[in-house]
C-alpha cells in the first residue's frame, strides 16, 4: 500500500477492518508500531503542534521539540523540514529574521541553513543554555552557567566559526535559576 495515495485516516479504517476480521490481542500496539515506523515524520506532525515545546517562532518556521527530538516545522504547509536527536531536552534555539538560519541547542548544537543541519559536538560547546542574536550572522552562546567550563562563545553563521569571547563565572558558586545576565 502507498501511503501518499490514501489518508491516514482510510489507512486505519482499513486495518481496524481487518483486525475486525482477524484474532489478534495485539492489535492497538500494532496499529500503532505500524504508523509509527510506515508513516514520514512530515506526515504524522502535519497541522498537530500541541505538544511541540516552541523555542522560536517566525512567520514562516516553527522551532521546537518533543523531548529529545528537535525539529523545524514549515508553517505553512505543516511539514517538518529538519529533525535532530539530542540528548536531553534542548534548551534552545533561533530562527534568523529571514529565515535562512536556525540553531537548535542543548546537549549539542546544530546549525540548519541552506536545507541542511551541521551538528557541533565540540565538548567546550556542550551544554548550552542559552543563545541570542547579536546582529543578523552573529549569535552568543553561554554554555552552563554552573559548570567549570563556562563561557560566552559567538558563533558566525556565514563562515561557521566560534570564538570565544570569555569565561563566566558569574554563577559559579550560586543556586540555579531560570533569570541570570549576561
Amino acid at each position: 500500500m502507498y501511503f501518499d495515495q490514501i489518508s491516514l485516516g482510510q489507512y486505519m479504517i482499513g486495518l481496524s477492518n481487518i483486525f475486525e476480521q482477524t484474532d489478534c490481542p495485539h492489535q492497538d500496539a500494532l496499529v500503532m508500531d505500524i504508523f509509527r515506523t510506515s508513516r514520514p515524520n512530515s506526515l504524522r506532525m502535519k497541522k498537530s503542534y500541541s505538544d511541540l515545546n516552541v523555542l522560536d517562532e517566525t512567520d514562516r518556521y516553527l522551532l521546537g521539540h518533543y523531548f529529545e527530538d528537535a525539529y523545524i516545522i514549515d508553517k505553512q504547509s505543516g511539514d517538518d523540514i529538519f529533525h535532530d536527536d539530542f540528548y536531553g531536552d534542548p534548551t534552545c534555539g533561533l530562527i534568523s529574521r529571514n529565515n535562512d538560519w536556525a540553531v537548535i541547542a542543548g546537549e549539542h548544537i546544530t546549525v540548519w541553513k541552506n536545507g541542511k543541519g551541521v551538528i557541533v559536538n565540540q565538548a567546550e560547546l556542550r551544554w548550552v543554555h542559552s543563545l541570542r542574536t547579536k546582529d543578523q550572522r552573529i549569535i552568543e552562546i553561554l554554555i552552563d552557567p554552573w559548570a567549570d567550563h563556562s563561557a560566552i562563545w559567538t558563533l558566525d553563521i556565514t563562515n561557521m566559526k566560534f570564538q570565544k569571547v570569555r569565561d563566566f563565572n558569574d554563577y559559579k558558586d550560586e543556586n540555579v535559576t531560570d533569570n541570570l545576565t549576561w
